[in-house]
C-alpha cells in the first residue's frame, strides 16, 4: 500500500514536470515570436517616422514656393 502511494505521487510530480516542461517551451517560443513581432513593429515606425519626415520638408519646401509665386500672381 505505502508502496503504490508513493509510486502515484512519483507519477504525479511526473506528470506535472511534464506539462510545466512543455508550458516553459510554449511560452518560450511564444516569447521569441512576440519579440520578432516586435522588432518588425520597430522596423515599420521607423520606417513610417522617415516618410513622415520627408513629406514633411516636400510639403515645406511647397510652402516655400507658393509664398514666392504668390506676389507673381497678384
Amino acid at each position: 500500500m505505502f508502496l503504490s502511494l508513493i509510486h502515484l505521487l512519483f507519477s504525479l510530480v511526473h506528470s506535472i514536470i511534464f506539462q510545466v516542461s512543455i508550458l516553459l517551451v510554449v511560452f518560450i517560443l511564444y516569447d521569441t515570436e512576440q519579440d520578432e513581432d516586435l522588432a518588425k513593429l520597430e522596423e515599420t515606425a521607423l520606417s513610417t517616422k522617415h516618410i513622415a519626415l520627408a513629406v514633411n520638408e516636400e510639403l515645406d519646401l511647397h510652402a516655400k514656393l507658393l509664398v514666392m509665386l504668390r506676389p507673381r500672381v497678384s
